[in-house]
């Protein structure tokens, strides 16, 4: 009788052992290096250091990045982000920055976008907290119901376009080289917000 529940026990612990593997969440290291990863949901990358040239191949809702103080993320590849993207070091995109619906930005570093940037799908969320930089070389166009809050400084040498359902709001200090339009969307300022072009209110809140 023993004997038997022994091998019941052992069974039912590697039953469970295999369960628990399916639903595994991977946690990855990198401290600046040209690795790919295949992020899925739960699972996490920090970078620790240095930087990171790789490629994000896929970036699903619920996996998460963490870039440390000092390391510095500079993807070969960042298509369709539907992840959360924590910087307190350095992001920098060389290309087109197109994300996608539940991407998340909280950004208490540097995020800096060389080419457009373009916010699409629903539901994204982008905060801009204090001491943070968020610099976008070719502007920047927010669509549907997705929202930045800048409390910190943001600087565009493009137009920045929101388009019906997006939400700006700025309660430290944005600086525009190009124009504002807005196109029935929400636009809130409450600190420095200056442009050397044109403000164009189309329709939407102010």
């Amino acid at each position: 009788m023993t004997r038997i529940f022994t091998l019941f026990a052992l069974v039912t612990l590697s039953i469970c052992i295999f369960s628990t593997n399916l639903g595994a969440q991977n946690t990855y290291v990198n401290n600046g290096n040209n690795s790919n990863y295949n992020l899925n949901n739960g699972d996490s990358l920090y970078i620790s250091a240095g930087t990171f040239t790789g490629k994000i191949n896929s970036f699903s809702q619920g996996a998460k990045i963490t870039v440390a103080a000092g390391a510095t993320f500079r993807p070969d590849k960042f298509n369709n982000p539907r992840g959360t993207l924590v910087v307190y070091g350095t992001a920098k995109f060389n290309e087109d920055l197109k994300t996608s619906s539940n991407f998340s930005l909280i950004n208490y570093g540097t995020v800096w976008a060389t080419q457009d940037v373009e916010l699409n799908g629903n539901a994204q969320v982008w905060t801009n907290n204090f001491g943070g930089q968020l610099k976008f070389d070719d502007g920047i166009t927010i669509n549907n119901n997705n929202t930045i809050t800048n409390r910190g400084t943001i600087t565009s040498t493009g137009t920045i376009v929101l388009n019906s359902g997006a939400s700006f709001t700025n309660t430290y200090a944005t600086t525009v080289t190009g124009n504002l339009v807005t196109n029935g969307s929400s636009f809130t300022n409450e600190a420095l917000f200056q442009t050397t072009g044109s403000i164009t209110f189309n329709s939407g809140h102010w």
